[in-house]
């Protein structure tokens, strides 16, 4: 979806790549290094619900971070652009601490403050990770019950209120920057609430994933733990990790309620089962609000992180009312076995190894040239290896199209039908048959002479074409 939303993250995304495209390997050392990060902050996370340490629980707190971290929605975006785990790190940060201080019984508002400008960093990076933050505002706001509502309200206040200054640091003057200029500060995602003339007045939501059925929305899960499917995703994938975080925060819940009617008065446990229940109100309230958002399986990459941590602390204080501790471990070690070895990747398409991260071979282009994307495919991996002086217009792409309504696209027209220098087209035939045709078509543009292959270490081969193009 083309958005404009704030693009801190990929400027610094580009100033790394222009800095080490020629030493891929550092690169590709150096994009990885938060998922290191974030396998630490899982384990960490795990040691809390294991009980007396050991070698043995350690191995198996290792085992769940490797768990979290392999995912088909982390693993196959690990040192790309694409990761949320990049953005999400600091809610795992955030996530981690909380926990820990809940466990020991040692919060107060100002942890309360502190966590919550640390976890919105995270939303303002990559705002499809809103609704973990939800979840943790949530955890917050009933970790005392109803004997200490208020004290519980309070902290979560304060957590919201260190969120909002931290992503209104990050993304106000951007937010407010597309309010003055499209009447939309999330242009064009909620146009039919802020209804900008830029864009036609509709939510502008992908709902390709979207549960078709209320039992599907149900169990939806299930269906990709069981089935190789591209339901929730644009490739084929199958992994449980989702359904196993969703049945570990089930049955931590229903445990610790079990647990607080035999035990009614206060012991030393009670800081680790309020953290786990923490824990699983998180994962329950992010996934749910993923599914009503978006259902995009990728935008559960930092939530995927949290799944084995969520079944190996339901096994433990399940097997904890049935005083058969061990039993929890040997079942936590066998699900993740079973999962890690039946799960498919969606693997995107990546670079070919070589002396360059990115190589990108095009055709001169003018300085005063202007490309036009004449179909919906990602060309802006393209853009920076063009002169800086050449202009670069989505002439149809799935925000824009020939003939669509709106001043985005009056805007495109005008563009296009007062450059008077030359134009290169760029296209994908076969992917996007007869798209880039209907494109020249309605600006009165033809190919001037044969297309020239568009050759990248990203493709195993040319699939683009560049199209030196002219006025009929």
């Amino acid at each position: 979806m083309q958005t404009f939303f704030f693009p801190g993250l990929d400027s610094v995304y580009y100033l790394v790549f222009e800095a080490l495209n020629q030493q891929p390997r550092l690169l590709n050392a150096l994009l990885s290094i938060p998922y290191g990060i974030a396998a630490f902050l899982v384990f960490s996370m795990a040691r809390l619900f294991v009980g007396t340490r050991s070698i043995i629980t350690d191995l198996l707190c290792a085992a769940v971070a490797v768990m979290g971290l392999t995912g088909a929605g982390g693993l196959p975006t690990i040192a790309t652009t694409m990761s949320d785990i990049v953005p999400g790190l600091p809610f795992l940060v955030a996530l981690t601490l909380w926990l820990h201080l809940e466990a020991k019984g040692r919060h107060n508002l100002r942890s309360s403050f502190a966590l919550g400008l640390c976890a919105g960093v995270s939303v303002g990076l990559k705002l499809t990770l809103s609704p973990i933050f939800v979840g943790l505002f949530v955890a917050i706001a009933l970790r005392g019950g109803l004997s200490r509502a208020r004290a519980g309200a309070l902290q979560a206040f304060v957590f919201g209120l260190g969120g909002l200054l931290t992503f209104a640091a990050i993304d106000a003057s951007w937010l407010l920057g597309n309010w003055t200029t499209y009447g939309n500060p999330l242009f064009p995602f909620m146009n039919h609430v802020f209804k900008s003339d830029y864009a036609d007045h509709s939510p502008w939501t992908d709902l390709r994933f979207m549960p078709r059925t209320l039992k599907m929305a149900v169990f939806y899960p299930a269906y990709w733990a069981f089935l190789t499917t591209n339901l929730a995703i644009e490739l084929n994938m199958r992994d449980g990790r989702i359904m196993a975080g969703i049945l570990g925060a089930i049955i931590l819940l229903t445990s610790c309620l079990v647990y607080h009617l035999r035990n009614p008065k206060p012991s030393d446990r009670n800081g680790v089962i309020s953290a786990s229940i923490a824990l699983a109100i998180v994962v329950l309230i992010a996934y749910g609000l993923w599914e009503k958002l978006w259902s995009i399986y990728r935008y559960l990459s930092v939530v995927e992180t949290l799944t084995g941590v969520t079944l190996l602390a339901g096994l433990a204080q399940l097997a904890s009312v049935w005083k058969k501790e061990h039993w929890a471990f040997l079942a936590t070690a066998a699900v993740i076995v079973a999962i890690m070895t039946t799960t498919q990747y969606p693997w995107w398409s990546r670079a070919a190894k070589g002396d360059l991260a990115l190589s990108v071979s095009l055709p001169a282009m003018e300085p005063d040239a202007m490309a036009l994307f004449l179909d919906p495919y990602a060309y802006s991996y393209l853009v920076p290896t063009f002169p800086s002086t050449v202009k670069v217009v989505g002439a149809n792409t799935n925000f824009i199209r020939p003939g669509s309504w709106g001043k985005m696209q009056a805007k495109a027209e005008t563009a296009i039908n007062g450059h008077q220098g030359p134009f290169w087209g760029f296209e994908y035939p076969e992917a996007f048959p007869g798209e880039a045709d209907k494109t020249l078509a309605f600006y009165n543009l033809e190919r001037d002479g044969e297309c020239a292959p568009v050759v990248s270490n990203i493709d195993d081969r040319p699939l683009l074409r560049a199209c030196h193009l002219k006025r009929k």
